[in-house]
């Protein structure tokens, strides 16, 4: 693989990585929203009643970690990309060891 061939393979990465974080940005927006209205129709037809939302809470913590997770990931590729980009010894070295791979 040549350096070029990696800076793209990392290239990939990254904008593959956008595309998760993009989709569960997305499905974090549509948890909280069920959320939300959950909680509306409750409050708006049985007031009196406790409500146990837990379910809807734990999958919009999960959707919120994965998103984190892949926010840094993406960060974590960047600075390698940007790393790579100021040496290209080092560049020259990992496009060597994805060619073994």
């Amino acid at each position: 693989m040549t350096p070029s061939q990696a800076l793209d393979t990392i290239d990939e990465l990254i904008k593959d990585l956008t595309e998760q974080l993009a989709a569960a940005e997305t499905r974090y927006a549509t948890e909280l929203r069920v959320y939300q209205f959950a909680l509306i129709e409750h409050y708006a037809t049985e007031p009196d009643l406790p409500i146990n939302l837990s379910h809807l809470e734990n999958a919009a913590r999960e959707e919120h970690t994965q998103i984190v997770q892949l926010r840094q990931r993406k960060e974590a590729v960047a600075r390698l990309r940007a790393t790579l980009g100021k040496k290209p010894e080092l560049l020259e070295q990992m496009a060597q060891a994805l060619e073994v791979r």
